[in-house]
């Protein structure tokens, strides 16, 4: 999941908003937004992961 698609998830809940009184629980929202949230960070996690056994992180790291 990206954060596009997180973005696109709450617009898409703004829009429910306007059009209907038909809602999804706040519970329930929060709780998929923490979900996706998870996944984009466990993708960085592998990112990282890639660039550690790259070589690449040292690189980043000498230019903090």
């Amino acid at each position: 999941m990206n954060s596009a698609t997180i973005v696109q998830k709450l617009w898409n809940y703004c829009n429910v908003l306007r059009d209907d009184g038909n809602l999804t629980r706040p519970d329930v929202i929060a709780q998929e937004i923490v979900d996706d949230l998870e996944a984009v960070l466990e993708q960085f996690r592998l990112i990282a992961a890639d660039l550690q056994a790259d070589g690449s992180a040292d690189v980043s790291q000498a230019a903090v």
